[in-house]
């Protein structure tokens, strides 16, 4: 069963690419999220939301990247707009 995130972004699996041998390792509990920050009228309706799987394992929440994500989702007009919730 698919599980998806608000404004319809559905969740996708993560899998750790490099398996290679490493001298230390480090264990993540779980993925996180692309975060948006959704205002309406010009004020936050939200200031930080799931919205999207990240890119990858460890991603750096780059804000380009973020912004590119976030771009891709498409939300009725009435409803606002999303942009990256920054630091």
């Amino acid at each position: 069963m698919p599980y998806y995130f608000p404004f319809g972004q559905e969740l996708h699996p993560l899998v750790q690419e490099d398996k290679s041998p490493k001298k230390v390792f480090v264990l993540g509990v779980y993925a996180s999220a692309v975060h948006a920050r959704w205002k309406k009228d010009g004020q936050a309706v939200c200031q930080a939301l799931a919205v999207a799987s990240e890119p990858r394992i460890f991603w750096d929440g780059n804000e380009d990247e973020a912004r590119a994500i976030i771009g891709q989702i498409n939300i009725p007009k009435e409803l606002g707009y999303l942009e990256p919730a920054g630091k």
